[in-house]
Formats: structure tokens, sequence, C-alpha cells
């Protein structure tokens, strides 16, 4: 099987950026590429090899790396992959991470597979597994692995109105949810997410580091959040049932 990582990114100098790359070069799993988007910009030669494809665009398009993941996601599954997974630049995988989702999509012939994740302080250090992406009611999109059969779904980015981006992989979440019922979690956290917002240093007690984030724009869009949470838990109860 065959992979594709799908990561936008639009500060090349970012500190982060290096242990992102190093964290796909690094997988256990070999038949993986990784499909780098500048958003209106490109990568330094450095951090370039050989199974890394760079597409950077003529200009930023600035609506949360969602246009830039859909032309990962046609541009990969042209290459032939037969699935697709994701990583925000400053994110990170453990090294087997791609290794246990194939593991699992092929134990289970499912068409979307998810992990857990970690949640990381800005500095690097984890501060627990995450409680809210459970792969049921929501999964944060760099714990989504999305085969070749829901490859349309998988390049809905561009699609998600304007005033949405910001809770956009609630959006595709509820979007891959209804296009299918056989969805597995593998119940492992493979995924490191780096978080600015205060609301997870809150929730391991952690002090706020100063660089964070309260997330008005989230927080503006709550009501269309519990909206899109309650069709999640009405899609798990019919899985379920």
């Amino acid at each position: 099987m065959k992979v594709a990582v799908i990561t936008p990114y639009h500060e090349p100098i970012s500190p982060y950026l290096k242990d992102c790359v190093a964290s796909v070069k690094s997988q256990t799993y070999h038949e993986v590429i990784h499909v780098m988007i500048g958003d209106g910009c490109t990568l330094p030669p450095e951090l370039l090899h050989p199974r890394l494809h760079n597409i950077p665009l003529p200009q930023r398009l600035n609506n949360y790396g969602d246009s830039p993941r859909s032309i990962g996601v046609v541009y990969a599954f042209s290459l032939g992959v037969d699935a697709v997974v994701f990583l925000d630049s400053d994110n990170w995988y453990a090294e087997n991470h791609i290794e246990t989702m194939v593991k699992h999509c092929t134990e289970t012939q499912c068409d979307v597979i998810t992990s857990l994740r970690f949640i990381a302080h800005l500095n690097g250090s984890v501060l627990g597994v995450c409680p809210e992406s459970d792969g049921k009611i929501f999964c944060d999109t760099n714990c989504l692995f999305v085969t070749r059969k829901l490859a349309e779904e998988a390049g809905v980015w561009w699609l998600i109105p304007d005033d949405m981006h910001v809770i956009d992989d609630r959006v595709i979440w509820d979007t891959l949810i209804h296009a299918t019922d056989r969805i597995s979690s593998t119940g492992k956290a493979t995924i490191f997410y780096r978080s600015s917002f205060e609301i997870h240093y809150r929730m391991f007690n952690i002090p706020t580091p100063p660089d964070t984030k309260f997330g008005m724009e989230i927080y503006a869009l709550h009501p269309t959040i519990q909206a899109l949470q309650q069709r999640a838990i009405d899609r798990a109860k019919n899985r379920e049932a």
C-alpha cells in the first residue's frame, strides 16, 4: 500500500518544520511520499529529499492550508497512492505512525482509519493523550488515514465556506462519517499535536506559555460546532447499531 503524507506550509523558516519533515522521513513504513504544498512560498533546499514532493504555490491562498491540502490530495492520488494522511507543518509523527495505520487498514479493510493524538507543549514536551480527538465524535486532521475509495471526499477542503476554514477538521470529519460506515480507530496515540491553544494547557493543568491563543474565531462558531458534534454522535450510534 502506497501512502502520501499531505502537508501545507506557509512559514518555510519555522523552527518546527524541520521536525515535521524528519518525522515523515524516519517512518518505519517505507512506501511513503511526503507531498508538501507551499502556500505562497517554497522550502529551503536543506529540507528536500528524494521522497519529498515540494509544490510551491505562486501566491498565498490564506485559508488555513485548506486549498493547498486539496491540491496535495489530487496530486497524490494522481500519482497512484492508495491512501493519504495529513500532517500540519508544526506537528510530527511517531516513527511507527503510518505502519500502524496501514496495518489496521489491512486488517479491517475500512475506508477511514483514525489514530489518537498526544497534545504537546510549544517547546515539544508531551502533555498527555488528547481526550477530545477520539475518532468517533471528532477526529483531528492529523489523525486521519483516508483510502482511495474516498478520494473525492478527502479532497474537498477547498470547498469549505470561508467562515468555516477555522474549523476545517470538523467539517471534513462530518463529510467522511456521512460518506462511509467503514471507519475504525487504531486506539493508539501516534501523533504529536503541538498546541498553541490555551484550552489544551488548561486541560492538563499546565501553565500557559505566552504565545498561545484563546481561539475567538472558533468560539464564535460554537453553535455550528455543537451541531456538527451532534451529527457525529448520531452517526456513531448508527455505526454501532
